[in-house]
């Protein structure tokens, strides 16, 4: 029989056992609640995404031709484009900086609202010059909701699953940019240039219904404290730097490409509007579409940075072949390629851009990423016009490949975060030890408790 030494000594093991066994039960369901919390968001955010961008893409491939339709020149059609990518640079970043203090929730029902009316007026219309003010409008309400979606994932979604969570958000925006070109080129012809936009209203309505579900995400700062969420601020202006010049360089590429593509397919093969959706709905949407899960799986195995890298030099040739086009079909096939090529990064580019973020700086961060992302779309849809007068259309895609090849002289300067390991604990991913996943450990443990 064992003495009561060693009698005690077993029953404090036993008590140290059930203990740890109750700890792990408790963490457990943390883990298990957390997830379920953060699909609930991924799924209402990418059913957000997919109404607001089947509402977008309703009027895209026929918004270049109503805006030619009312008066404007190629030039001017340009302007118009760069006017609505300006304004939705300048209040993204504002808005994700005010989302870190206030809060996602407030800003994104607010873009969400205001992005119904301009549609409905853009059918009114009967000069370009009357478009003005409704662009404006039009370009502040992604300025404001889209930087909150972004960063709603990122605060829902845990750091191993991010990429997934993004794949999965994506996946909703561009199930709109299949089907909303499709739609619309067909409405357009089934029932005049002017009855997609009201179609488009209904849509945003739907969005802004769905926007209105998304409960606040953003948690109180002052329960955490932690080392691992200290504030670097070289690596933080770092980190700005390098994927805002990223950003900024391939926006002028894809900005040039994208407002002449409609009028480039009309002009060169004569074909009706539903013919220049399809050409949208495959050549951007089915393409992008397909591979944002793939590719946050592949991410994993090459690595994010060395498939942001390798996905924009693989794709840019694509884009100026797509200028020497003769037929309707190579014309779609080879957009297909491009997108789908450079689209495979999306997940990893914002999933490393978040890894590489201190957690309370999220929401200035995805401000910052899409503004600059849209300034760079205004300079590029700003030159499109000019170049197609001036040099003709094949330099114009020419300048447009040059600037997304460009954009892997900065991206190659990102940071991917090192794996971290101990000899107590073996090899440790870099999520694993994430601020993102520190805070969120504590404020779950402290909601639980």
């Amino acid at each position: 029989m064992p003495d009561p030494t060693q009698r005690k000594k077993i029953d404090d093991q036993s008590r140290k056992c059930a203990l740890q066994r109750q700890a792990l039960g408790i963490d457990e369901r943390i883990r298990m609640r957390t997830l379920r919390k953060g699909d609930r968001h991924v799924l209402l955010l990418s059913l957000a995404f997919a109404t607001s961008s089947l509402a977008s893409n309703i009027i895209a491939p026929i918004w270049p031709l109503y805006i030619r339709f009312l008066g404007a020149s190629v030039t001017q059609l340009g302007l118009v484009f760069s006017l609505s990518n300006g304004v939705s640079a300048i209040f993204q970043m504002m808005s994700g900086a005010l989302s870190d203090k206030y809060g996602r929730r407030k800003l994104h029902v607010a873009g969400a609202v205001m992005a119904v009316l301009p549609p409905l007026m853009y059918s009114y219309a009967v000069n370009w010059t009357e478009l003005i003010p409704w662009v404006v409008l039009a370009g502040l309400a992604p300025g404001i909701y889209v930087p909150m979606r972004y960063s709603i994932i990122a605060d829902a979604s845990t750091s191993e699953g991010l990429a997934k969570a993004y794949g999965w958000a994506n996946t909703g925006l561009l199930t709109g940019f299949v089907l909303g070109p499709l739609i619309g080129g067909a409405v357009a012809d089934m029932f005049g240039i002017r009855a997609p936009f009201l179609l488009c209203f209904s849509f945003f309505l739907g969005s802004l219904a769905i926007t209105a579900t998304i409960k606040e995400t953003l948690k109180e700062r002052s329960k955490v404290t932690t080392p691992m969420d200290e504030f670097d601020a070289s690596s933080f202006s770092r980190t700005v730097l390098t994927f805002s010049m990223v950003n900024i360089v391939q926006g002028v590429g894809i900005g040039i490409f994208t407002p002449i593509s409609p009028i480039f397919a009309v002009a060169k093969f004569s074909v009706d509007m539903t013919m220049v959706g399809l050409m949208h709905a495959i050549g951007f949407g089915v393409s992008s579409l397909i591979v944002q899960v793939p590719g946050s799986k592949l991410a994993l195995l090459t690595g994010k940075r060395r498939m942001v890298l390798l996905t924009i030099l693989l794709s840019a040739p694509f884009f100026a072949m797509f200028g020497w086009s003769e037929t309707y079909i190579q014309a779609v096939v080879l957009m297909f390629i491009g997108y789908a090529i450079l689209n495979a990064s999306w997940p990893a580019f914002q999933a490393l851009m978040m890894d590489l973020t201190p957690s309370h700086k999220w929401g200035l961060m995805n401000g910052i990423s899409a503004a600059t992302w849209w300034f760079g779309s205004m300079i590029g849809a700003g030159l499109s016009g000019a170049l197609w007068e001036s040099f003709g259309i094949a330099a114009a895609y020419f300048f447009s490949a040059f600037g997304v090849v460009c954009s892997a002289v900065p991206a190659y300067f990102i940071r991917e975060p090192r794996a971290t390991s101990t000899p107590a604990e073996g090899y440790r991913s870099p999520a694993a030890s994430s601020p993102r996943q520190v805070r969120r450990d504590h404020e779950n443990r402290d909601e639980y408790e």
